[in-house]
């Protein structure tokens, strides 16, 4: 990725892994640590297909900023899911 560091990608990568979104494996280099994704779990697909909406990303995006200007990884996911639950229950009802 152009503009970040090998450092900077690991410890994203890191972060992902610890919270179940993506398994991987560390290689330590000589220089610095890299980390390689191996495949996004099933939790990091949940995530994914929840945020793919642009227009369901904005709003719940828009009502965490609005009530509480940010949020855990969690709370924004429960977000997500929330509003697609919403429009498909006004879908068929």
């Amino acid at each position: 990725m152009d503009g970040c560091s090998e450092d900077h990608i690991a410890y994203n990568v890191a972060l992902l892994v610890e919270a179940g979104l993506l398994t991987n494996f560390f290689n330590n280099g000589k220089t610095s640590p890299i980390a390689m994704a191996t495949h996004m779990t099933w939790a990091g697909q949940d995530f994914l297909d929840a945020s793919r909406d642009e227009g369901i990303w904005k709003k719940a995006m828009g009502v965490i900023e609005e009530q509480v200007n940010s949020a855990p990884f969690d709370v924004i996911k429960a977000v997500l899911m929330r509003l697609i639950e919403h429009r498909v229950y006004k879908a068929i009802t």
